[in-house]
């Protein structure tokens, strides 16, 4: 959508980016890799909101790798590594989504994901807090309630990233919900990443359209209104059509052959009877 966007501007005059970078832009972007930085500052300039998913991929990566090796000693360091990474490159003027603001982007992620596997292996090991889910819920609408300005924003950030956010998650991890909430929270959690991706190529559309129609006196809480309604339809569509399909496409063409394999792997040639483990014999 992004790239769709982006070449009818061209095409229409309203978009100066040269096409031979959008076809550099539009190459990478295929294989989920980010624009050379001397074709674009940005990491994804036809999806920005990318750059957050990309990093999570990093991390997933790392992870899997890693997992055997990260011993809680180890994964505390880089979770307080991370964390002061993540907290002094907030103050710098570039973040996040351009190639500027590279390390703040990657700092925030790796404090994040390890950051909740720390919080998973404490909960593992009943040594999670049982603090209510309520107060996390008052905490978080509080925070988010809070003015910032352009003085306070970055220190808003850093104690609501570094030390709000765990706090809230320690608050959320043992609630357990039932009955229509759940299915709330399900739609909820269906609908997040897939609004949070189409809402800017959504938005860019309908600026387009503004522009073209001189709708500038429509009040923002449409606008604001308009993108979640189309986000959230096309959200739900790509989930019923292309996501869901997919995942199932990948499940039995990757995961249960894996399985298959190993239980094969598990058992004598020929024989038919499982090896036993040095423990079992």
């Amino acid at each position: 959508m992004g790239a769709s966007v982006t070449v009818y501007g061209m095409w229409k005059g309203w978009d100066s980016t040269p096409w031979e970078n959008a076809a550099v832009i539009g190459a990478f972007g295929l294989l989920m890799l980010p624009a050379p930085p001397a074709v674009s500052l940005a990491l994804y300039p036809y999806l920005k909101p990318a750059w957050s998913i990309a990093f999570e991929m990093l991390a997933s990566v790392i992870y899997a790798v890693t997992a055997r090796f990260l011993t809680n000693r180890v994964l505390l360091v880089i979770v307080i590594g991370s964390g002061v990474s993540f907290a002094s490159t907030t103050f710098l003027p570039a973040r996040a989504w351009g190639w500027p603001g590279l390390w703040y982007g990657l700092s925030m992620v790796i404090y994040g994901f390890f950051g909740g596997v720390m919080i998973h292996r404490l909960y593992l090991a009943g040594k999670l807090p049982r603090w209510p889910a309520w107060l996390g819920g008052i905490g978080l609408f509080a925070a988010l309630a809070v003015p910032t300005n352009d003085v306070t924003e970055a220190p808003y950030y850093v104690f609501g990233g570094v030390v709000l956010a765990p706090l809230f998650l320690v608050c959320f991890a043992r609630t357990q919900v039932r009955g229509v909430f759940a299915r709330l929270c399900s739609v909820l959690g269906t609908l997040s990443y897939g609004v949070y991706v189409t809402h800017v190529p959504i938005r860019r559309i309908l600026e387009l359209v503004i522009a073209k129609y001189h709708l500038e006196y429509v009040p923002s809480w449409v606008f604001l209104i308009v993108v979640s309604v189309l986000a959230s339809l096309l959200t739900v569509l790509l989930d019923r059509f292309y996501d869901r399909p997919v995942r199932r496409w990948l499940i039995a063409r990757f995961i249960k052959r894996s399985v298959t394999a190993n239980a094969s792997a598990r058992t004598h040639l020929g024989s038919g009877v499982p090896i036993r483990s040095a423990g079992q014999v």
